[in-house]
This record gives structure tokens, sequence and C-alpha cells, in this order.
């Protein structure tokens, strides 16, 4: 029987990216999501977008995903 190896733990915490960066690079997302916006195939899923407030466009299937609604699902869902 072997015994247990414990993990190494890092004594030190280094960032690739600054805070600067990464709101920069959220703040890009968010851009994204309202402006170009995200196709769904499923007519179930365009329904409740548009009930929480995004912006649908049937013939393509785009749903344009305001601020709000994103961060109202991010701080729902589990971490």
């Amino acid at each position: 029987m072997t015994s247990r190896i414990a993990p190494i733990m890092p004594s030190r915490r280094w960032e690739v990216l600054t805070a600067a960066q990464l709101d920069r690079i959220r703040e890009g997302i968010f851009t994204v999501l309202a402006q170009v916006g995200v196709r769904f195939p499923l007519t179930a899923a365009l329904d409740i977008l548009e009930a929480h407030g995004a912006v649908i466009d049937r013939a393509s299937r785009l749903a344009r995903l305001p601020r709000g609604l994103v961060e109202t699902a991010l701080a729902a869902a589990p971490r």
C-alpha cells in the first residue's frame, strides 16, 4: 500500500494580468454580449432570455444580452 502524497502549496502568488487588464477584458465581454450577441438555436432559450430582458432577433436567432442580465445571471450561478 502506498502512502498519500501531500500537494505542494506555492508560497508565492503571481498574476499574469493586472487588475486593470482584467477589468478591460470584462468590459469587452459585456460589450460583445450586448452589441454583437449570441446565437441560440432553441426557441425556448430565446423565450427565456427575452423574458429576462435580452433583445431578440428571431430571424437570426440572435440574443443581445444587456449587462444587467449577465451580471444577475453570474451572481446567481454556483461557485
